[in-house]
């Protein structure tokens, strides 16, 4: 019979050395990209800020969303471009990355405190910005380009 050695526990291996997600940087990082996803769903121009001679003045350049049914149609002129907004998402989590191995910035939390603050918040913030879709009739996305049913002859 052979002599098995003692069991032991395996070291504690991390898939990253260095990142503990129990400290402040990875829990801010998703309300940084909740903010810049917010600023990609808001029209350039906010009708609820702008007065009504303002927008019935606007240009086709302005960016304004038409306010009646018989006004110009007029594209969806975002806040923040696409493009914008995903060089600035990158940004922010590289430096979300880099503020991690910074021991100066290892401000440990209570994790499931934030968790319920980033969800609640989450809740609050997309619901408000709905109800703005809603009240002035737009819808940040296009599903394509419309069809047309076939006729046949």
């Amino acid at each position: 019979h052979g002599h098995l050695p003692p069991e032991r526990t395996p070291p504690n291996i991390s898939p990253a050395p260095g990142l503990d997600f129990s400290s402040l940087p990875p829990f801010s990082l998703p309300s940084l990209l909740l903010q810049l996803f917010i600023g990609f769903l808001t029209p350039h121009v906010d009708p609820e800020l702008m007065s009504s001679e303002v927008l019935g003045d606007a240009t086709e350049d302005s960016g304004a969303l038409p306010m009646r049914a018989d006004d110009e149609y007029r594209p969806f002129v975002r806040q923040l471009p696409e493009l914008k907004f995903w060089l600035s998402a990158v940004r922010v989590i590289l430096i979300a990355l880099c503020c991690t191995f910074v021991p100066f910035l290892d401000i440990p939390v209570f994790w499931p405190i934030l968790v319920i603050y980033f969800f609640a918040l989450t809740f609050i913030t997309l619901k408000n910005q709905i109800k703005h879709m809603v009240k002035y009739r737009y819808l940040p996305f296009s599903y394509g380009k419309k069809r047309y049913p076939v006729r046949r002859t």
